[in-house]
């Protein structure tokens, strides 16, 4: 569904204005609806699966570059601070 085919009013009230919606379930993806603002009609308009990052099992890592007593945090598989990590790009 694009923007030019979104209702603008809801189908079942004939008068509620349409808002867009994202909840976030437990696992982590994302829902999306339009919501009615008079009647709480919800129209799914679909959903994406966001993983939720590893953690790592050391615990409290600190930076491994000299002198840098930063602690990284359980989700940071690298061995450096984001000061000490190079540029990266995807």
């Amino acid at each position: 569904m694009n923007q030019l085919d979104a209702p603008s009013l809801c189908v079942e009230c004939q008068g509620g204005r349409l808002i867009g919606q994202a909840v976030l379930e437990p696992d982590g993806g994302w829902r999306y609806f339009l919501a009615c603002t008079d009647c709480d009609t919800k129209v799914e308009l679909g959903s994406d699966s966001t993983p939720q990052p590893e953690q790592t099992d050391a615990d409290d890592r600190t930076c491994s570059h000299p002198g840098c007593t930063t602690l990284l945090s359980a989700y940071n598989d690298t061995t450096t601070c984001w000061a000490h990590t190079g540029s990266s790009f995807p």
